[in-house]
This record gives C-alpha cells, structure tokens and sequence, in this order.
C-alpha cells in the first residue's frame, strides 16, 4: 500500500513573514520566549474598547477644537491671530513629549501610563471649561496635550499587548478607523455643540468621556510585569529629557511662528533647534536605550516605513487643506456642501483600514500598504485632472452630478490610504524588539502628527506662492504620495 502523503502546511500569515524578514521573534512569542496569545477573551475587549475610545476622545477633540476657536475668540475677547494658540500649545505639547512619555513608560508600565494620560487629559479638561483668558486655556490646552501624549504614543503598544499576535493586524486596522471616525466626528459634535450652547461645553463633555474610558481601561489593561520595567532614572535620564524637550520644543514652536507668517521670529529659533538637535543625537546614540528611536533607524524597514508614513500623512494633510477653497472657489460649494462631500475620505479610510488586515493575512503586508499608497496617489493626482468636474451649479441643477467628480477622487484617496496604514504600522511596529515597542508606538504617532501639520504648512505655502490657484497644492500633496510610493517599494525590495 502506498504511503498516505504528509498533510498540506497551511502557509504562514503575513505577520510571520513580516517578523522573519526583520529577524525578530516568531509569532506567537514574545521577546523572552513566552506565548504571545493576549489577553483572554472577555478582558480583551474591554481593555481593546478602552485604548481605542481614549483614542477617538484625544484625536476628536484635537480635529474638532479648530470649528470652537471663532466662539473662543469673541468671548474671550482676543484676536484671531492668538486665538490660533489654543491649538498650537496642545500639539506642541503632545509632539514635544510622545517619546518622553515613552520612556515613562518603561518605568511605569504602558497601561499605566495610558491611564494617567486620561486622568490628565480631564483635570486638564476642567480647567479649560474655567478658564477666564488666553494664558490659562492655553496652559491647560498644553496639559490636554501632555494626556495626549501619554495616550497616542503608547495605544499601538498596548493593542499589540491585548490581541493576538493573528489578530494584530486587524487591532491596528481598528486604530486606524476609530482615528479616521474622529476626524469625521469631532468636527460635527463641536458644530452641534455650539449651535445649543456655550463653548466651555466642549471641554466640559470630555471629562466623563475620559473618565468613562479610565474606568474601563483600569480594571482591563494589560500590566507589566516587574522585572520589565526600569528606574525611572535609567528610564528616562533627565539630560535626554531636557535635551529632548529643547530640540522638539525648539522646532515646534518654530513651526508654530512659520505657520502664524512670523518667518523672523521663526528663523531666529532656528540656531537653537539646530544646536539642541545635535547634542540630542549625540546623547541619544550614546545611550543604550535611547527614548528616540535612534537605534531602530538603522534597520531599513523600520526606517523607510516611518518615513512613508510621514510622507503619505503629508500627502493626506496638504490635499485636504487645499479641497476646501477648490470646492468653494473653483466648484461653487457651498460650505455645508463642501464639509458633507469631504467625508468620503474617512469614510472609505474606515471601511478600507477594516478590510485591509484580512488582505495583509493574505497576501504580503508590504505588497498590500504599497497598493494602497499608489492608488491613494492616483486619487490625489486626480485632482489635477480636467475631466469630472461639473462647475458651480450644485444644488440647483443636477445635485448628483455635481458631487460625483469630488467625492469618488476622494473616495479613491481615503481608500487607498486604509488599504495602506494599517500594514505599514504593523510592519513598523514588528521591526522594532519586544522591549523597544513603546519608543517604536511613540515614533508612528509623531510621523502621523508631523506629517499631518507639514502637510497643512506646505499647502498654505503653496497660496502664498499662487494665490487663487489651489493646484499647487494638490502638485505637492502627488508629490508627497510618490515620494511615499518610492520609500514603499524601496522597502519590499529590502
């Protein structure tokens, strides 16, 4: 009798490869050997809806407090010009401390870390809805953006601690929707907010949100164990935090004065950044651990996969910017019309970023992001296409046919920017050792944050360069996707 033939080996997931390719451990385990299942059934998902609603609360109240500042301004009788700062002083704040954070940390442990980053964010809260000038909303703004921090830079850790090595994938894919809702969201909320009430209910609706997300999270999250937790002394030395802080502090802030049209000011910042970057990196490359993630830079993927996460969010920001004065100036929009056409982008990014882990199951993670990105590119450069465009008759001839030229170059772009996101993070965030996640987390925020403000900062350039010509900006969002497309494909031949 024949021998019966050995049973077919089901191939590997993509995660796999990802992971062998990077030399890191194999699925399934952790950096010390141990299984890596997650949690078990029922605290999974509570502890995954407890990361993902803090994440929606942050990223909602950061897109949304811009549609508030107009109402802060009046009552707080300031100009518009340093009304501007109450969104300035929360993102420089959070872009200045994700890797500080990060490096608490290692100390504390993420979860708890994530936990005091909400409480944080609704103190903070409360003392925004008080707060009886500019100086004091704007501190307390800072603060919300210190919570901020605690929360963006540690959520895909800790999803990455809750799931599944199988099922990771499709746990960033979440992140990257409940990200992509919030952008639709926050801007709506705070619009019907104000039409009933006061701005100070803005802030004053966050505090049971983030106490609701806390109270979640606590009893849920995964903690760290003991012995993989440092001083907070060798953690987070305090030359690096004060060196670190001047650097991004020192950029920010210039970023900030670049974008309010203060170039001097801007340019005088500017020895002091380049001064406080270079004894940055040379305390960084000395450390053994360093909170930035010099070490994990010199791996290709990790490298090129942080790099086209800030070129592609460059890309997304710069077009989104210019859309608005497009629709409206060129295309006769109306502004409820131009708000309600501009959520086909997060709209299909939610359904793409749902679908997109299953496809990375599948096929090739790096296959499937760079799909994505070309055909997020071909929806950007769409833009600059003649045919499709109706003119200026929406609303009162042919409704529908007015909004189809704007919103399927928009759904193209949002899906094949989901179809990207989440197997780039997850690639990125696999390339990195078990105990260097949090810095590597920390690292995807700031690329996605960076990107989204030198995005929105080369589109208002673009204006200034062509006035009443928004094409230079859909020029350099294409320009910004191919840039992302080549680092994309550089990395799959790596």
């Amino acid at each position: 009798m024949g021998q019966t033939p050995p049973p077919r080996r089901r191939p590997l997931r993509s995660s796999g490869r990802i992971l062998r390719r990077t030399g890191q451990e194999r699925p399934g385990q952790d950096a010390s050997g141990a299984a890596a299942g997650g949690l078990p059934r029922p605290a999974r998902s509570f502890a995954l809806a407890a990361v993902l609603s803090g994440v929606f609360l942050v990223v909602a109240t950061g897109a949304g407090i811009t549609a508030g500042l107009p109402s802060m301004a009046r009552d707080l009788g300031i100009a518009d010009a340093q009304a501007v700062w109450i969104v300035n002083a929360y993102q420089i704040a959070m872009l200045t401390l994700l890797f500080p954070a990060a490096g608490v940390a290692k100390a504390a442990g993420a979860s708890r870390t994530f936990l005091a980053g909400l409480a944080l964010f609704a103190l903070a809260s409360a003392g925004c809805a008080l707060a009886p000038d500019l100086l004091w909303l704007a501190s307390c703004r800072a603060l919300q953006g210190t919570g901020a921090a605690c929360c963006m830079g540690q959520s895909m850790f800790l999803i990455e601690q809750i799931l599944p090595r199988r099922l990771l994938g499709r746990g960033i894919g979440l992140n990257a929707a409940a990200i992509s809702l919030a952008v639709i969201a926050g801007p709506c909320a705070v619009s019907a907010i104000l039409a009933q009430g006061d701005w100070r209910l803005l802030f004053v609706l966050g505090m049971p949100c983030a106490a609701a997300s806390f109270a979640l999270g606590l009893p849920f999250l995964p903690r760290s164990r003991p012995e993989d937790r440092k001083p907070l002394r060798q953690a987070l030395p305090p030359d690096a935090l004060l060196l670190g802080l001047a650097c991004f502090g020192s950029f920010f802030a210039a970023l900030s004065a670049a974008s309010l049209g203060a170039f001097q000011l801007a340019l005088a910042g500017a020895p002091l950044f380049l001064a406080a970057a270079f004894a940055y990196a040379k305390n960084q490359l000395r450390s053994p651990e360093p909170a930035f993630p010099a070490d994990l830079l010199h791996k290709p993927a990790f490298s090129l996969s942080a790099l086209c996460l800030l070129l592609c969010f460059m890309a997304q920001s710069a077009c989104i910017t210019a859309c608005p004065f497009f629709f409206q100036e060129r295309l006769g929009f109306t502004a409820p019309q131009t708000g309600l056409v501009l959520t086909a982008w997060p709209c299909l990014h939610v359904a793409a970023s749902l679908c997109s882990a299953r496809l990375a199951e599948r096929f090739d993670g790096r296959s499937v992001s760079l799909c994505g990105m070309l055909i997020c590119a071909g929806g950007v450069l769409s833009f600059l296409a003649p045919w499709g465009w109706s003119g200026p008759d929406f609303g009162l001839g042919t409704p529908v046919q007015a909004c189809f030229g704007p919103v399927w170059r928009l759904a193209l772009c949002g899906l094949g920017f989901g179809l990207f996101q989440a197997p780039n993070d997850a690639i990125t965030l696999l390339c990195a050792p078990h105990g260097r996640r949090s810095s590597a987390s920390a690292m995807l925020a700031m690329c996605r944050s960076l990107g989204q403000t030198l995005g929105a900062m080369a589109a208002g350039s673009a204006f200034a360069s062509l006035p009443g010509a928004p094409e230079g900006a859909f020029v350099l969002a294409g320009a910004f996707a191919l840039a992302g497309c080549l680092a994309l494909a550089l990395r799959r031949a790596c």
